[in-house]
């Protein structure tokens, strides 16, 4: 049999269809993903060190035997698990907040000696682990310390590798596997030059590779798998700052970045029906009460020059909550109605769907534009009248829910897409809507501020339009964290807001009460509320109700027949109350910044000074606490976002499924923004060389072969 980077793991001597099962639960599938499968942690076998002799903060590993055991329950449902360990000079605990893995502790007897490794931190009297790495020695099956089947791995070296272990895949086991399936391939490939080695598909071209002395792909794994401290430290590897680190960093940012390159080329290859006159936006300017910003004028400025080219523009439109996004899609809109075309608003639930309508008539009904609505809660009737109407074409601009994507939904003259919250529509979606028109042009809104960073990797293939100044006669939303003990008095000032006639937000982490979480529900607070306001009307409002519910609640208080909204975050996109003056955000520990922020933003939409009250529950921890500080210091969206991303990683502030964010193995992009940089720059650069000589074609057609499901453009040329 020929071994190559695809061959299936099942094939591997070891594994068989039952453990290949165990395998693909963590993503390996071939060779090449085991050998992908990098270590997490590294250890210097060859260090006695004995833990009398520890320092704060040391990342070492130690041989100890195992004491015993104890467990504690924290909070309602959630045990630290404490396992106690000697090396005769003293004592050491390692810490659990959960099992790795059903059964793990269940390992542990008495004189169990074991080889842990992770960062000590000193505590109340004794050094104690977090959740490091523990690895069994049986010296009783290898007396003579010869070396056992992973020991060419290991024993042989000063460093060795800690691979992320979970049930059924420990240390041996995995060590084992990748050292059979690299033997494989390096018999296979022996004859081949390192540096052109094509076993593990060499992302990036040799000559870039050299530009910035990197590594090949192939010394780069090599060197991870089978560690030297020729040139580097046991801290260089456990802190991922080797060479090997880096050029394997450089790989997978470089993948992603041709691929966005691509996706940026087939939007030019794009046929779209230009949009030529924009003569008509003075009138609609001209019609406006108020004068607009800088940056919406420059946003404008950008979608009529995109609107004019002949392959439809891909742009999105960056702005904080209440920067004025809407009054340029609208303005634009305008434009592509007047050209006589149809444009559609695509909007991620019906309530925000609904505000977004009644822009539009304010906006556009008054220069005779039919605007209507399409949503799931319509009756069959109604949705029947506006289908038939977009196909005729007597609906000129069309809001809308997830309806749009029906298969039966037609248009006449489709030509403009706007979709607000980007993150909240899959690709597939949108490649949906595009087939209803003939490639129309797409403008992307996100009232949720993005990092640079973060902006250029997931949606690197649009152009981008920023609006940071916020129109005038803004007032700053005043932000203050209240701990449990002061919330008495905060209510006292909520209702001095109330009596002058303003309204006021409530928003909880829960619809119900839970018997595992020790906070604050909606329905269970809304009763609360009532008792303490009980000359006022308290509505509720929260995702479990039916959506002609929540619209009605909706509604009513947007009317002022309600002054206080007892609400889950199911109100923190888009809801517009511009008497809403104050709101108050329970346990608010429980959410992250950017979310914070998007709730802080529905009020201050009006004339009157806005409150923000940010209510820490009983048991916030530092990191809660934190946040709190930042919103209390800034009402920058974009600041808060940068934030947010140092404390959440990028998959968890974007959620990395809706935004389409690559599981990075290695790179992360707050820590090697510099590298990130430098490998976007060379692929573009690359892409369009290999575009622009016949020399080069055959390898930019090897890649686009190789990533064409990732690239989700359908046929790629």
């Amino acid at each position: 049999m020929k071994w190559g980077p695809q061959t299936e793991i099942q094939f591997l001597k070891g594994v068989g269809p039952a453990y290949a099962q165990i395998l693909k639960k963590k993503g390996i599938y071939t060779f090449k993903d085991l050998l992908e499968y990098y270590p997490r942690a590294y250890q210097d076998l060859s260090f006695d060190k004995k833990i009398k002799d520890l320092r704060e903060g040391e990342n070492v590993s130690l041989k100890l035997n195992y004491v015993n055991l104890k467990k504690n329950r924290i909070g309602r449902a959630k045990t630290l698990t404490t396992l106690i360990f000697s090396d005769g000079s003293d004592f050491i605990e390692a810490k659990y907040f959960k099992s790795p893995y059903r059964g793990y502790f269940d390992q542990f007897s008495p004189n169990s000696k074991v080889q842990i490794s992770g960062k000590v931190k000193h505590f109340k009297g004794r050094f104690e682990w977090t959740h490091p790495d523990i690895t069994f020695i049986k010296e009783e099956l290898n007396p003579k310390h010869e070396p056992s089947e992973t020991a060419d791995v290991s024993v042989k070296q000063k460093i060795t590798p800690i691979y992320p272990e979970s049930e059924g895949l420990n240390q041996k086991k995995i060590a084992t596997l990748i050292k059979k399936a690299y033997d494989l391939i390096e018999g296979e490939f022996s004859s081949v030059s390192k540096n052109e080695n094509p076993w593990l598909f060499n992302q990036v071209p040799y000559k870039i590779k050299q530009q910035y002395k990197l590594l090949s792909t192939y010394e780069s794994i090599k060197t991870l798998h089978y560690p030297s401290l020729k040139h580097d430290t046991l801290q260089n590897f456990s802190d991922e700052r080797t060479k090997a680190h880096l050029s394997l960093i450089f790989d997978e940012f470089f993948v992603l970045e041709v691929l966005t390159a691509l996706r940026k080329n087939e939007h030019l290859k794009e046929k779209g029906l230009s949009i030529t006159d924009s003569s008509h936006l003075k009138e609609f300017v001209k019609s406006l009460p108020f004068e607009m910003t800088k940056d919406q004028n420059t946003s404008l400025a950008d979608i009529h020059t995109d609107f004019k080219k002949p392959y439809p523009m891909h742009r999105m439109i960056q702005g904080d909550v209440g920067s004025g996004k809407t009054l340029v899609a609208m303005g634009s809109a305008y434009v592509a109605i007047k050209n006589n075309f149809q444009v559609v608003l695509m909007a991620p639930t019906e309530i925000l769907a609904e505000q977004h309508l009644r822009n539009a008539k304010k906006f556009l009904e008054p220069f005779g534009v039919n605007c209507e609505l399409l949503s799931g809660s319509l009756k069959v009737k109604e949705k029947l009248r506006i289908k038939e109407e977009l196909k005729n074409g007597s609906i000129d601009f069309i809001v809308g829910t997830h309806a749009l994507f029906e298969d039966d939904v037609e248009f006449k003259n489709l030509n403009f897409v706007i979709i607000d919250e980007q993150h909240r529509f899959g690709v597939h979606q949108r490649k949906r809507l595009k087939r209803k028109g003939q490639n129309p042009h797409f403008l992307v809104m996100t009232a949720t501020p993005i990092p640079r960073t973060l902006t250029m990797t997931v949606y690197g293939d649009l152009e981008v339009s920023l609006i940071k100044t916020m129109p005038p006669g803004r007032i700053p939303i005043q932000t203050k964290k209240i701990f449990p003990k002061e919330r008495d008095k905060a209510l006292i000032k909520i209702q001095e807001e109330i009596s002058k006639g303003r309204q006021v937000y409530f928003v909880f982490p829960l619809v119900e009460e839970s018997e595992k979480l020790d906070l604050k529900s909606a329905v269970y607070e809304h009763s609360e509320l009532q008792k303490y306001f009980k000359d006022y009307s308290v509505a509720l409002l929260h995702g479990k109700m039916k959506a002609q519910e929540k619209e009605q609640i909706m509604n009513e208080f947007r009317e002022g027949k309600h002054h206080i909204l007892a609400s889950t975050t199911v109100i923190e996109v888009g809801v517009d109350v511009p008497n809403a003056t104050v709101m108050v955000i329970e346990n608010c520990e429980r959410f992250g910044l950017s979310q914070l922020h998007q709730l802080r933003g529905r009020v201050g939409r009006g004339i009157h000074k806005s409150f923000c009250y940010l209510i820490l529950g009983q048991k916030f921890s530092k990191l809660g606490l934190y946040r709190a500080q930042v919103m209390e210091k800034s009402n920058d969206g974009f600041l808060i976002a940068e934030e947010d991303l140092k404390l959440r990683g990028p998959g968890e502030v974007l959620g990395s499924r809706q935004s389409g964010l690559p599981e990075f193995k290695l790179a992360n992009l707050i820590r090697h923004q510099k590298v990130f940089v430098a490998a976007r720059k060379s692929a573009f650069l690359w892409v369009e060389e290999c575009n622009s000589s016949t020399s080069n074609s055959g390898s930019l057609s090897v890649f686009k072969t190789r990533y064409k499901s990732k690239l989700e453009l359908g046929q790629i040329s």
